[in-house]
């Protein structure tokens, strides 16, 4: 029996092709959006018996699409902060922390990294993510696999070695989808190309390439096959729609623009890039190719928010980068980020016939300012960016189920999550625990203690905690009356899109 859900009176950016946005209500049928509307009594009518949830102090969006990420960076980070990436690879103690990762008897530790970074990335919003993670063994990837599907974000995983290649030819239906990883610049072959060019085939998914991520990387390939990384990805015939390129920090204009001639997507980590000190995005120069344009988090952060704020202040830190708009961002952040991935005929927008992937946000908080009567894309999508943060993330929604309510996760307890992840935490990185002071002098102490300021009690003021009658509002309430229509048209962002990639077939072939 169908399930129907109503999403009254929310403020909606939809990321369609007409980027539609306003007041409006949403009919979910079990797990997709069969009806958008600005006539709540035509839902009410027509469906009865449906679950109203009043959203009438929201925004709703399409949930993030985190095109790029590497879980391991939310354990890694505490050893990578402090040193330059191209040290990461030679630094002893990161070294030691992911051999304890990939080792089988770890289970538990790589169960719990991927539940924090993992529902992490749902509290912030995300409901889809393309992973990037080690060259686990197959037992350790299965546990990888099993721990991503706990948390139920959609994913697309990179496939980083012939474990995880057979293992992957097992998996079949669920929200768990795969592309294959061509290697190092440092580790490229003829042979490798060709072996992985053709695994990826045989499993019937496309390839994933880290490109121009560092200077060294690009003088090391022009070494090597006495050409650039992408016209040696040319040459087997790997630049092209289905195939996922990021980072492209150290891109010629020649190449950008073989990129854009053959519709290619490039993901994008500027955050990241200035965390590790690699450079920047070529943008000046695939902000002018026809390049779909996409967002990751990459590296020690899951807030894909905070990365679109980034980028969107880029241009008042570097001379000559190009402003994209907040509506540019916030498509680049869910609908093209879903290209990328594979899955845009799945998520990224809230359209008819997609599954129900969404993010609400809340606009109570009397901080915020206050919104238009009668917004329209880009004034809703440039206060997303301009003034709400993750924090104000309420409710996420995932195939028209709550997995995020009232900023809680719901299917497992967070106490639970946070004490697994500082349990591994503590465990990888007990060596670096903080020394103990010795004590002061006594006859030091007393002459500090003598100088010292005399610190007066906090005394709170101001009116009492609320009676309980008086209660508080908190979540959703059941709506009573029709939303303001509003008449919108549809907004052009001046970023067409290349030809949509052909879709990924989720029977897999015989294992390779």
């Amino acid at each position: 029996m169908d399930t129907f859900k109503i999403i009254a009176n929310a403020l909606v950016i939809t990321c369609d092709p007409n980027n539609r946005a306003g007041r409006y209500n949403l009919l979910l049928r079990d797990n997709r959006i069969v009806e958008i509307s600005d006539q709540l009594d035509y839902f009410s009518s027509a469906h009865p018996d449906a679950a109203v949830i009043d959203a009438s102090h929201k925004l709703v969006i399409p949930g993030f699409v985190n095109a790029h990420f590497h879980a391991e960076s939310v354990l890694l980070r505490a050893r990578t902060d402090s040193l330059h990436c191209s040290l990461w690879n030679s630094d002893l103690r990161t070294i030691e922390c992911i051999k304890g990762l990939l080792d089988p008897l770890n289970y538990d530790d790589v169960r719990n990294l991927y539940h924090m970074a993992y529902f992490s990335h749902l509290k912030s919003g995300t409901t889809c993510v393309g992973e990037f993670g080690l060259p686990f063994p197959e037992e350790n990837f299965t546990h990888v696999l099993q721990a991503i599907e706990r948390t139920e974000v959609k994913n697309v995983v990179a496939l980083q070695n012939w474990d995880q290649l057979v293992k992957a030819s097992d998996v079949k239906g669920g929200r768990l989808r795969f592309v294959v990883n061509i290697g190092k610049a440092e580790d490229f072959t003829v042979y490798s190309f060709e072996n992985l060019i053709r695994a990826a085939k045989e499993l019937n998914v496309p390839l994933i390439a880290h490109v121009a991520e560092q200077a060294a990387e690009v003088d090391s390939i022009k070494r090597s096959f006495q050409k650039s990384i992408v016209g040696v990805l040319q040459d087997y015939n790997v630049v092209s729609p289905e195939n996922m390129f990021v980072h492209l920090n150290h891109l010629s204009g020649q190449e950008t623009e073989a990129l854009g001639e053959a519709g290619a997507s490039a993901v994008l980590c500027a955050r990241s890039a200035a965390f590790k000190r690699t450079g920047y995005p070529a943008l000046r120069n695939l902000a002018t190719q026809r390049i779909r344009l996409a967002v990751g988090t990459d590296w020690a952060n899951v807030d894909m928010l905070e990365e679109l704020k980034f980028l969107h202040q880029l241009h008042l830190l570097i001379s000559g980068i190009p402003q994209f708009s907040s509506l540019q961002l916030l498509r680049m952040g869910t609908i093209n980020g879903a290209h990328v991935l594979g899955l845009s005929s799945e998520t990224g927008s809230i359209e008819v016939g997609k599954k129900a992937d969404l993010t609400f946000y809340t606009l109570g908080d009397m901080r915020l300012p206050v919104i238009s009567e009668s917004p329209d894309s880009e004034l809703l999508a440039s206060y997303l960016i301009n003034h709400l943060t993750r924090r104000d993330v309420s409710d996420v929604m995932i195939d028209g189920e709550f997995y995020i309510a009232n900023g809680e996760v719901m299917t497992m307890a967070e106490e639970e999550i946070v004490q697994g992840f500082r349990a591994t935490h503590d465990k990888f990185f007990q060596q670096d625990t903080v020394k103990t002071i010795p004590p002061m002098p006594a006859v030091l102490e007393k002459e500090v203690s003598r100088s010292s300021p005399k610190i007066l009690p906090f005394t709170p003021v101001g009116r009492p905690s609320p009676l309980p009658e008086e209660g508080f509002e908190s979540g959703f309430r059941v709506t009573e009356k029709s939303p303001t229509v509003f008449e919108l048209k549809p907004d052009n962002i001046n970023m067409q899109p290349p030809p949509e990639p052909p879709p990924q077939r989720e029977e897999s072939p015989p294992k390779p």
